[in-house]
């Protein structure tokens, strides 16, 4: 069976099919003198293997003779399979997919303007779909799904910005989550998101829709479809939310007016099939999504807001069932000031807090108790070298952390907590100013204490991060372990068989001139979860 599509005259031509199941289809173009380009479809996938979809074609009529043929194959013995298929096809001038995204990430594609609704549901196995959104004039555009359910870790949407240019990926999405709403100021009328879906071969889901608005307004709803409820907070300010089942909830974190913006999480006990999403909105983008779940404290995140528009959005879900305590998260709005050690490090954050400077020692448990949130502020009382030294540690694994925040006198960063019982890397910041140094917060759960940790801290500005050969000993050694030994050259390091008991030893391994250094470690057999081995490398001065 046959059928040949063309237009009453020299036209823009568009053939798509919207169901196609199993045997053969030929789709051939003809130019009003010769058949060409003829392509093969059977099943969901093309004859040489690759992966396909409802195919998808269009043509610039060179004669009002042109036109597509169709040709249908059947096998009449083949009484396993239903022979379904359909087509539209459409004479006019339709916006072309352009042809940037074929090559780089769809087979096909439609072009969608304005203001509307791309529905996709359900959909099929094999499929590589997308829809470019974008609006007649350079203005604001707004996308935002209202219904999401694919494969979970199978069936993806990637949510793409094109600025005329290059391509940005701005999300990938799988699963029952709504994926965020996404908001640009697009710069020319080749801008747009690009949306695709890409399913694999078995097991579908009931798919997605997706609404999109172009106009003058940059405002994008938040909460809209994604949470039950949603609340903005500004200025400085504490959220705090115990477990419930099955809820969804949001807080949009922003301030009147641009300036720094600060979020801290004090306390956090999120676990099971419950997590908290933080992501940052910037006026037209939601950007850098982070997930987090279990007992680790987030770290600390900071912006320079660009707008008013501008905020984090926190996003909490919960399932049908519950475990943990919640979480507690503390806001701040514009420049911190002069009486940081106290009200900004500890106020909200800690039970109880105690600034440090100079040199030092911090011990805390042998064994500490339960339920407990403190600080320590470490700091010089000039800009100067600071260094931080983990001398014992052990906590409860995965309940009772330690967290280590560089502040560098206006933003908290580089968080990194520690559980369990390896010993943390020591750390070294050289003082931008007299604000400047290291954030300690312990905190443990209700429940089973363990010995603690220490902690030595240092001051000076005499001694050198890049030291020479005959000054590395007391640079690597000295208050980080009882002995130490520098190694240079080719050689062995024996230790043991069997080592004793409450030992801290170093080697530092170099060489006497800059090369190849390759260490390797022929036996090793510690006490599991006890006794340690750190291996950390040096490059002259961290």
């Amino acid at each position: 069976m046959c059928w040949f599509v063309t237009c009453d005259s020299q036209d823009h031509l568009r053939l798509t099919f919207t169901s196609f199941a199993y045997d053969f289809v030929n789709v051939t173009e003809y130019d009003g003198s010769v058949h060409s380009n003829t392509v093969s479809y059977s099943g969901n996938t093309l004859l040489n293997g690759v992966s396909y979809f409802l195919p998808s074609s269009s043509m610039d009529m060179v004669s009002s003779q042109s036109g597509y043929l169709i040709i249908l194959q059947s096998h009449p013995f083949d009484y396993q399979y239903e022979i379904v298929f359909s087509f539209n096809y459409q004479c006019g001038d339709l916006i072309a997919f352009p042809s940037i995204h074929y090559d780089s990430h769809c087979d096909s594609g439609v072009v969608v303007t304005g203001t509307g609704t791309v529905s996709h549901r359900p959909y099929d196995d094999n499929q590589l779909l997308c829809w470019f959104v974008t609006c007649d004039s350079p203005t604001n555009l707004n996308v935002a799904f209202s219904f999401f359910e694919t494969e979970s870790g199978y069936d993806f949407v990637n949510v793409i910005t094109y600025d005329g240019s290059t391509h940005s990926d701005i999300g990938h999405y799988s699963g029952n989550l709504l994926p965020f709403p996404s908001s640009m100021r697009l710069i020319n009328n080749q801008s747009g998101f690009l949306i695709k879906f890409q399913s694999d071969s078995s097991v579908n889901d009931q798919g997605f829709i997706l609404k999109y608005r172009c106009g003058a307004s940059s405002t994008i709803d938040h909460f809209e479809g994604y949470c039950d409820s949603g609340e903005v907070v500004t200025g400085t300010g504490i959220v705090s939310n115990q477990f419930d089942s099955n809820q969804k909830l949001c807080w949009f974190v922003t301030c009147d007016s641009p300036t720094n913006l600060q979020i801290d999480f004090n306390s956090f006990n999120v676990q099971g099939d419950n997590f908290v999403s933080v992501v940052e909105y910037d006026g037209d983008v939601h950007s850098n999504t982070v997930t987090y779940s279990g007992h680790t404290l987030p770290p600390s995140s900071s912006m320079d807001m660009v707008s008013s528009q501008s905020g984090y959005l926190i996003l909490y879900y919960s399932g049908s069932s519950t475990s943990g305590d919640g979480f507690l998260l503390s806001f701040q709005c514009g420049t911190t000031n002069t009486t940081l050690p106290t009200n900004n490090h500890f106020g909200g954050y800690c039970d109880f807090g105690v600034t440090e400077t100079g040199s030092g020692t911090v011990s805390h448990g042998r064994p500490y108790d339960v339920n407990q949130y403190l600080c320590w502020f470490v700091t010089c009382d000039s800009p100067t070298k600071l260094r931080l030294n983990f001398n014992t540690f052990l906590t409860e694994f995965d309940y009772d952390f330690v967290s280590v925040t560089e502040y560098d006198g206006t933003y908290h960063s580089n968080t990194v907590s520690y559980s369990g019982s390896s010993l943390p890397p020591p750390s070294f910041m050289d003082m931008e100013n007299s604000q400047s140094g290291y954030l300690i917060r312990f905190q443990s759960d209700e429940v089973v204490n363990k010995v603690g940790f220490s902690f030595n801290y240092h001051c000076d500005d005499s001694e050198p991060f890049d030291p020479t050969p005959s000054e590395l000993p007391n640079n690597h050694f000295s208050g980080y372990c009882n002995g130490g030994q520098t190694a240079t050259g080719s050689g062995t390091v024996s230790h043991g068989r069997p080592y004793d008991v409450n030992q801290y030893l170093c080697w530092f391994v170099t060489c006497d001139s800059p090369t190849n250094l390759h260490l390797d470690f022929n036996s090793l057999f510690t006490e599991p979860d006890y006794d340690f081995v750190h291996v950390m490398e040096y490059d002259g001065s961290v």
